[in-house]
C-alpha cells in the first residue's frame, strides 16, 4: 500500500480486541461494561470477532495518547448510528469509526446503543512537509505568546 508524502501514517498500536482480550485486563484501556458473546460476529482485518463490549448508558472507555493518533472503532458492520468521543457525538460507516485525536486523555461512552468488538489506537507518523508545517505554526504560536507578554508588561509599566 502506497501512502502520498504529505498524508499521515499510523503505526505502534494499542489493540483491544474483546474476542481475545475479554478475560485480560488491558494496562492502555480502561473500561467500565458488560461484555456479551451473542452480538453476532464481525469480519475485520481478516479477524472474525465474536465476543464484544456492550455500548450502554454506564459504558465507558478512556485511554491517555502521548501524541496524536488515529481511533478505530469496529461495531455491528450494520451500525451507522453514533458514539461519542470525548462528548462529542461521531458517525459510524459500516459499523467503523476512524478518527484522529490529539496527544492527551479521551473517553468513549455512548451515542447509541450498539456493541464495540476492536478498540485501536495508532501513532501517527507526520510527513515530513507536516512536520514542517507543524514547525512553522509551533514558532508562529511562539512569537504570539511572545507578543501577548509583551503586552502585558507594557501595560504593567503604563500603570505605574
Amino acid at each position: 500500500e502506497t501512502t502520498k508524502s504529505d498524508e499521515p501514517v499510523s503505526s505502534a498500536a494499542h489493540v483491544m480486541n474483546f474476542t481475545t482480550d475479554i478475560t485480560e485486563q488491558n494496562a492502555y484501556f480502561t473500561i467500565s461494561g458488560n461484555y456479551s458473546e451473542s452480538k453476532g460476529s464481525v469480519i475485520y482485518n481478516g479477524m472474525t470477532l465474536t465476543k464484544c463490549l456492550k455500548i450502554e448508558t454506564a459504558t465507558s472507555i478512556s485511554f491517555t495518547c502521548d501524541t496524536d493518533s488515529e481511533l478505530t472503532l469496529v461495531f455491528n458492520s450494520n451500525f451507522a448510528k453514533k458514539i461519542k468521543i470525548d462528548g462529542v457525538k461521531t458517525a459510524a460507516t459500516n459499523g467503523i469509526v476512524k478518527v484522529k485525536v490529539a496527544k492527551g486523555t479521551h473517553t468513549i461512552t455512548k451515542g447509541d446503543t450498539t456493541n464495540l468488538f476492536y478498540i485501536s489506537v495508532a501513532h501517527l507518523v507526520l510527513s515530513r512537509r507536516q512536520q514542517q508545517q507543524h514547525r512553522r505554526q509551533q514558532q508562529q504560536h511562539s512569537r504570539q505568546l511572545q507578543l501577548v507578554r509583551r503586552n502585558q508588561q507594557l501595560r504593567v509599566q503604563s500603570r505605574r
